[in-house]
């Protein structure tokens, strides 16, 4: 170790010699030139390296997460001015060593530190081609054509070629003769799991076998795609720049695209549980008028069970606990998430209602997990169904309308839209919903909502959620005493 240290001070020390030496040549007046020296580090040819989610990129035995294949494009400060060039990366030409990326440079020059600006650039990886764009001038900005193929549509791990990957990195410059990148999903993905609860079914009519699943009204593809950002921007006209995605079609014609479940298991009601493909599209708010995303699923026997996708769901803070209180955002497709939209469809009554909706990041690395919760009551129908489902500890349906909490012991229920219940008298609330030790705790959270209740043709009057809990409890009959 010590011989090595001072070669390295030696090779630097003579490099500087060399500087310095020249300089001294230049101030004589010397008309001969003196060739230029660089320190070595700026004339070592740059590489690259990156990894990604190992759900992609898992192809040998140790499930590396490392990239050994395919074309990327590195986005780069340039030595003149510091404005962005374009260089293509080609991983796998090195049989030896796929891992490393070998640079393309516009000039075709190698790829080394003399041509990089600024003393820490900060350096973009996305596999986007520039063929992609309308407009060859920008090179950092993307905006797509017709053969864009970062659009809606199934995901294929083995071959995801709609998964636009981004990354970034800041090097301190002549540090190093690799640029080491972590790439993300820009992309978000969603899939849906369907349990069909036959409590009811006599004649079989909850067969999932052969049918057909589909979300209407998705935004399909981005307009552009920024390099140095990451962000891709949509087009927002209605009906135009929207359309359906297909999670399952086994009931399809010839000229229709194969569609099966991805899985299915019984769960501990011994009711059948689907779960279908995983779907690749752009991240996006949703609509929020007549036009909102539905979930629809139509049985091999023509009957169909729709749903218009909930405008909330909760979110538990990264890390926390139960005892937290988590947070009501509103549901939107997030980049870099897998959302698994959970629903129960029934006999009887026919319909379809949705289940806590699952959020996992879209990456493998440690415990990052986010439980959200999109399970509430939206309507004075669904509120008596609550009522009905924990006379019956019926704990399976009760999450339709909330989450239980171990920890606590208690039902949480939400409220996400404003309530009117319409009684005769007081008494058909009062008590109905009485904890004992077979019926837990609840309590609720109204989400910045409201609920009335109105007695026979009285006006209606408004109540807490500490109220509506004692009301049903058989606590106090406040504000009706």
């Amino acid at each position: 170790m010590f011989l090595v240290a001072n070669l390295r001070h030696n090779i630097k020390f003579i490099g500087f010699l060399g500087i310095y030496a020249g300089i001294l040549l230049m101030s004589a007046g010397c008309s001969q030139e003196s060739p230029s020296v660089l320190p070595p580090e700026e004339d070592v040819i740059l590489t690259v390296s990156a990894g990604i989610s190992r759900e992609i990129y898992s192809r040998d035995e140790n499930g590396t997460t490392t990239v050994t294949s395919g074309t990327y494009y590195l986005s780069y400060p340039i030595a003149s001015d510091e404005s962005y060039s374009l260089g293509d990366v080609v991983f796998g030409s090195d049989s030896a060593n796929p891992q490393i990326g070998f640079v393309s440079t516009p000039g075709d020059e190698p790829f080394k530190w003399l041509q990089v600006g600024g003393s820490n650039p900060v350096f973009y990886l996305d596999n986007v081609s520039p063929e992609l764009s309308t407009d060859q001038n920008n090179v950092t900005l993307v905006e797509f054509n017709e053969e864009n193929p970062f659009i809606a549509g199934l995901y294929n791990p083995a071959n995801p070629s709609n998964d636009l990957l981004w990354g970034t990195t800041t090097v301190q410059k002549n540090t190093t003769g690799t640029i080491n990148f972590d790439l993300h999903h820009n992309m978000s993905r969603v899939q849906v799991q369907i349990t069909a609860d036959r409590t009811y079914d006599t004649d079989s009519q909850l067969d999932l076998v052969g049918a057909k699943v589909w979300i209407s009204n998705i935004n399909l593809a981005p307009k552009t795609f920024d390099r140095l950002t990451g962000l891709l921007t949509l087009v927002y006209d209605y009906p135009e720049s929207y359309g359906d995605i297909i999670l399952v079609n086994e009931s399809t014609s010839v000229e229709e695209e194969l569609i099966s479940w991805a899985g299915k298991w019984p769960n501990d009601n011994g009711f059948l549980t689907y779960l279908s493909q995983s779907c690749i599209l752009p991240p996006q708010e949703l609509l929020d008028n007549e036009n909102r995303p539905r979930l629809t699923i139509q049985l091999k026997n023509g009957t169909r069970f729709s749903g218009v996708l909930p405008h909330a769901m909760e979110i538990d803070p990264p890390g926390s606990s139960e005892s937290q209180n988590p947070y009501p955002v509103t549901l939107s497709f997030l980049k870099e998430h897998v959302l698994t939209i959970r629903t129960v469809i029934s006999a009887d009554p026919p319909e379809l209602a949705f289940m806590p909706v699952t959020v996992v990041e879209w990456v493998d690395k440690g415990e990052f997990d986010l439980e959200a919760h999109q399970a509430g009551i939206y309507t004075a129908a669904e509120f008596n169904k609550m009522i009905e489902y924990y006379q019956a500890s019926n704990t399976y349906q009760l999450q339709r309308y909330g989450w239980f909490s171990e920890e606590k012991s208690q039902w949480n229920f939400n409220i996400f839209n404003t309530l009117l219940l319409q009684i005769n008298d007081i008494n058909e609330l009062y008590g109905k919903m009485e904890p004992d030790d077979t019926h837990a705790e609840y309590t609720f959270n109204f989400n910045n909502y409201s609920v009335y209740i109105r007695v026979g043709t009285d006006d209606p009057k408004s109540v807490t959620a500490v109220q509506l809990h004692d009301i049903l409890s058989e606590r106090s009959k406040t504000p009706f005493d």
